[in-house]
């Protein structure tokens, strides 16, 4: 799971770094898709 938080955090950076508002709700979206696959196959 560490490696999913360091990615999350990358990513969330990333993100924040985006000047259009639009692309950080496309990215944020496809970010909450990923850690919700990934937590699916926890379940």
């Amino acid at each position: 799971m560490d490696g999913d938080v360091v990615l999350f955090s990358f990513n969330h950076h990333l993100v924040a770094g985006f000047p259009n508002q639009l692309t950080q709700i496309e990215i944020s979206e496809s970010i909450a898709e990923f850690i919700g696959r990934r937590l699916g196959q926890f379940q």
